[in-house]
């Protein structure tokens, strides 16, 4: 059974978007595309070299946070040891654990050293970068120390889910930018390929409307 989808200019998120049958083909996800269960429309799969591709040295995105004692647990399990930073994050590439990263946020001086924990799954990068402009995910730690939410009687409340203008750079000192940083998601969507072998400007795609 095909999935059949109209290439032209998809909405990040659409009540009519499918999810993909259960009797799809993986080559038929790769022609035709498909949806999350979240909505977001995904042209193709990314490759491998997208999903790995590492953080540029200075960037700019938004960040959104995990819940309590996610980026501890995952710490461990990528056995990086927190005592030594402010906090663990996680970047959108697996590529980039055990970075050294300092964090600024805006109208605010650099914060750090925070160490790369954790890394987004290549199944949900695309809509992670394209759709959300996310850069990174903070730890529950930093997340209540930027005011972004509270923990009491085990229950967190939400004051903001995104920071919008954040800069991160990856250096093991105090940072020392020249020039400015690179727009993340402008950055990793000229450079995506998908297994379908066209590129992102190739697929007639456009993320941002």
């Amino acid at each position: 059974m095909l999935i059949t989808l109209v290439f032209t200019q998809v909405s990040a998120k659409t009540k009519d978007c499918p999810s993909p049958n259960l009797d799809s083909s993986p080559k038929e996800l790769l022609n035709f595309g498909y949806c999350d269960k979240y909505g977001y429309f995904y042209p193709s799969l990314i490759t491998v070299d997208a999903a790995r591709r590492a953080l540029p040295d200075y960037a700019e995105g938004v960040v959104t946070w995990v819940n309590p004692n996610r980026m501890e647990d995952t710490a461990l399990v990528n056995n990086i040891n927190l005592s030594n930073y402010i906090d663990g994050i996680a970047l959108m590439s697996c590529a980039d654990i055990g970075q050294t990263v300092w964090i600024k946020r805006p109208e605010a001086d650099w914060e750090g050293p925070y160490v790369v924990a954790d890394c987004a799954n290549p199944k949900h990068m695309f809509a992670a970068i394209c759709y959300k402009e996310e850069i990174t995910e903070l730890g529950f730690k930093t997340a209540q120390a930027w005011g972004l939410a509270t923990y009491d009687n085990e229950k967190v409340k939400v004051v903001k889910h995104v920071v919008a203008g954040v800069q991160i750079m990856k250096s093991t000192g105090f940072p020392e930018p020249n020039g400015e940083p690179v727009d993340y998601r402008t950055w990793w969507l000229s450079k995506l390929t998908f297994v379908n072998g066209e590129s992102y400007p190739e697929m007639n795609f456009d993320c941002s409307q």
